[in-house]
Formats: structure tokens, C-alpha cells, sequence
């Protein structure tokens, strides 16, 4: 037998390589911890869950740019401050926090030896429509190539 016609082997990131939701609510969490002593009229005004409404009805509002998680949460944010009398220049520095935080991912315990394996023989590519940076996470340096719709202009399925 000869050798395998497949060499490239593309992957998605979230609830695929790692459980997504935990560590989006732990990222959330984080940000408005970290509002609490920013911005605290905001936090004080606003729980995890109603600033993630927010963010929704921003990307409802643009979908044109609803592929770019980091710039609604930021365009939201930018919204928000003001109404509570803290400067919008606020939303980058609560969005690196959520960044940070966001690219804590678990793994499920299999992907990192399999991903090793895999990576000797193909081409590994992640494509996401998350913003977890691939490259901060525990899964550095396993992968050639990583994609994410914020970098590309457009989310799957978008030929």
C-alpha cells in the first residue's frame, strides 16, 4: 500500500479540541471582575449576563462584522462605559483581560498526545470561528497554519 493521499488534516478549536463554555463564562467572569474595580458604576449596573445580551444585540445590530468576537465585545463595551461615566478607553484594556482569560482553554485529555502524532505525518490546520488565539493556549506549536474568522473577514461556512 502506498502512501496516504491525505496530507493535510484541518481541525476546529471550540467543543471540538476543548469544552468552549466553561471557558467563555470563566473569561466573562474575569472581565467584570476586573470592571468591578475599573469601571465599578458598570458592573455595579450590569451582570455577566447582561453585558453578553449587550454584545448580542451590537453583533445583531452589525453583521457585517458579527465574524469579529474581539471587536463587538469591544464596540459594546465602548457603548457602555460612557452611559456609566468611565471613559470608553476602558474596553480595550477589559478586553485584553477577557483575551487572557479566553485563551486559558482545557484541552480534553486526549488532543494534545493525538495532535503530536497527527503532526508528524499531516499538515495540521485549526480553523475557528472563536477568538481563542491559538498560540497562547496550551495548544502552542502543534499546529502549521491557524485561521480564525476575525483574521479572515468571514465565519464557517463562508465558502
Amino acid at each position: 500500500m502506498g502512501p496516504s493521499p491525505i496530507r493535510l488534516i484541518c481541525l476546529d478549536l471550540d467543543d471540538t479540541l476543548w469544552p468552549c463554555l466553561p471557558t467563555i463564562l470563566r473569561a466573562e467572569q474575569a472581565m467584570h471582575d476586573w470592571l468591578q474595580v475599573a469601571a465599578p458604576a458598570l458592573a455595579s449596573a450590569h451582570t455577566v449576563a447582561s453585558l453578553r445580551a449587550h454584545r448580542q444585540s451590537v453583533a445583531q445590530a452589525n453583521p457585517g462584522q458579527a465574524h469579529d468576537l474581539s471587536a463587538i465585545r469591544r464596540v459594546a463595551l465602548q457603548q457602555l462605559l460612557p452611559a456609566y461615566g468611565h471613559p470608553s478607553s476602558l474596553a480595550e484594556p477589559a478586553c485584553e483581560v477577557f483575551r487572557h482569560h479566553r485563551n486559558e482553554v482545557e484541552p480534553y485529555p486526549e488532543v494534545i498526545p493525538v495532535l503530536r502524532q497527527l503532526r508528524r505525518d499531516y499538515t495540521l490546520i485549526a480553523l475557528s470561528n472563536g477568538n481563542a488565539q491559538l498560540e497562547q493556549t496550551p495548544l502552542a506549536g502543534l499546529f502549521h497554519h491557524a485561521f480564525s474568522a476575525e483574521q479572515v473577514g468571514a465565519a464557517k461556512p463562508d465558502p
